[in-house]
């Protein structure tokens, strides 16, 4: 078991609780964009391509969006990466 120093970040300490986290706002921001212009894409998709899959492939992307923040957060979460980052001013804890 890994042992968490308290002066970590909590990204650092528990890194995949941040990407999911981050993961979820993601997949709900981009789940309610979808939501409010689905009327609007569902009429363009069935005048366009009568019985395409293209909304099955929407969905689809949006679940790729989340998964894709929950990959960027884990590895912005690496010591290593935290590091650079708060050297650049942009770290999980500010610069001292």
């Amino acid at each position: 078991m890994n042992q968490i120093n308290s002066s970590d970040p909590t990204q650092v300490s528990y890194p995949w609780r941040a990407a999911l986290r981050t993961g979820v706002q993601a997949l709900i921001g981009v789940l309610a964009a979808l939501i409010a212009i689905a009327p609007l894409l569902t009429d363009f998709i069935e005048s366009t391509w009568p019985g395409s899959p293209v909304i099955a492939w929407v969905a689809a992307g949006a679940a790729f969006a989340g998964a894709i923040a929950v990959l960027i957060t884990r590895v912005m979460a690496l010591d290593s990466v935290n590091g650079l980052l708060t050297r650049l001013g942009l770290g999980a804890t500010p610069k001292k």
